[in-house]
């Protein structure tokens, strides 16, 4: 057996009939708006939102500086690292003697 639910709603102005939850379900949303709605009566203000919107900003600012600093000062140490190993080689190389080439 199946069963069908109705209610009421406005639309264009009118008064429709429309199919809708069981009425249990109905009456646990009814509820839930009732308790939502308590908690949503003040909306922040356009001041507020505008600080909260630019202090993230900010804050995404910051870290974006402070990854690129990091990658900055891991990649200077790096290049480093190769300086080093280049120099080394170059004064090894400078050290060695070749044999002079005969004609």
């Amino acid at each position: 057996m199946s069963q069908y639910f109705f209610h009421t709603c406005q639309s264009d102005g009118k008064e429709r009939i429309s199919f809708t939850y069981p009425p249990s379900l109905l009456t646990l949303l009814e509820m839930i708006q009732r308790k939502v709605s308590l908690f949503t009566t003040e909306k922040p203000s356009s001041n507020k939102l505008y600080n909260h919107w630019s202090y993230k900003n900010e804050e995404k600012r910051k870290n974006l500086s402070n990854q690129f600093t990091n990658r900055v000062k891991a990649l200077d140490k790096t290049l480093n690292t190769y300086r080093g190993q280049i120099k080394k080689k170059i004064h090894f190389q400078s050290k060695m003697k070749f044999p002079k080439k005969m004609k």
